[in-house]
């Protein structure tokens, strides 16, 4: 199951997050991940019609054309399923979702804004408007999303993890660190909150706690290579450069990847500042050791 919308940002490999993929299946309680969500569908529903049945089924075959990576078949049928039940709040958020994945914000918007005037409670809308909407650089609206998640539901864990990042990109540390450590109370061995809050740690400086939380998301996910980088990073604040550089060499080794600048660019760095430490212990050692001269004996007549 597709439950995440992965955002690599340029070189920094920061993420985001949607809530992923809803059916009809599961009535009014819906599984995404570990969380229980509830579309809220509009009061007193009318009795299901053959055409609603027909939309259900249709919502049902796009999520399975969706998680095969058929775009194309997955809008036919989101679009069929819209088509036969116009009023169909998941048909129009499952839509969203596939346009923000082929890089359609503004029709995933649309779609969101859809979907929650059918169901004005659906918080994972809201996290996903403001996902598209951070995307368009739209972000006082997209943070307005976000509380509006909150608000509705304040157990929604992707709303508090989405909007840390937003906070964490603004360079507003102690806000995403707030909506971390909250999220990380809903849902504690959640990987992708152990890697905000250990990426958070490390842009405050607490070096100690970036590397236990990193280190913990590894735990949880080994898949999640990109914090053997971060480790790096909380190494070379430690000042420990071996580790920092066989940190980076185990991403490195992990990813398959050795072109990635901005962490190449850190490795290199760290080498300097190794060579730069030799340099200054060795002038150091120098400066500590007293020169010793040859006795002269007097010569006399």
């Amino acid at each position: 199951m597709k439950a995440l919308r992965q955002v690599i940002g340029s070189i920094m490999l920061a993420v985001m997050f949607t809530v992923g993929i809803l059916t009809a299946q599961s009535g009014n309680a819906l599984q995404v991940g570990n969380v229980t969500v509830t579309p809220m569908p509009t009061p007193n529903p009318p009795p299901l019609t053959e055409d609603m049945a027909a939309a259900m089924s249709a919502l049902d075959e796009a999520v399975g054309r969706y998680r095969a990576g058929d775009y194309e078949a997955a809008l036919v049928l989101y679009n069929r399923a819209i088509e036969l039940n116009p009023y169909y709040a998941l048909a129009f958020y499952n839509r969203g979702n596939l346009y923000g994945d082929m890089g359609e914000d503004g029709l995933a918007v649309a779609d969101y804004t859809k979907a929650i005037a059918l169901s004005p409670a659906f918080d994972n809308a809201y996290v996903n408007r403001g996902a598209a909407y951070y995307h368009l650089e739209d972000y006082e609206h997209a943070l307005a999303d976000y509380d509006q998640a909150i608000a509705i539901n304040p157990n929604n864990i992707y709303a508090y993890v989405s909007r840390a990042f937003y906070h964490r990109s603004n360079l507003d540390f102690d806000l995403a660190l707030a909506d971390y450590l909250q999220a990380e109370r809903l849902e504690p061995d959640n990987p992708e909150v152990t890697l905000g809050l250990g990426r958070t740690y490390l842009a405050l400086e607490e070096f100690q706690l970036a590397l236990e939380y990193l280190e913990r998301t590894l735990e949880l996910d080994p898949a999640r290579v990109v914090a053997y980088a971060f480790i790096g990073q909380a190494y070379r604040g430690m000042a420990q450069y071996e580790e920092a550089l066989q940190s980076y060499d185990q991403f490195f080794n992990e990813s398959g990847e050795d072109t990635i600048g901005i962490i190449a660019g850190w490795r290199s760095e760290v080498e300097g500042l190794i060579v730069e430490a030799t340099a200054t212990a060795h002038a150091a050692a120098i400066t500590a050791t007293p020169t010793a001269y040859p006795t002269r004996t007097p010569i006399g007549k």
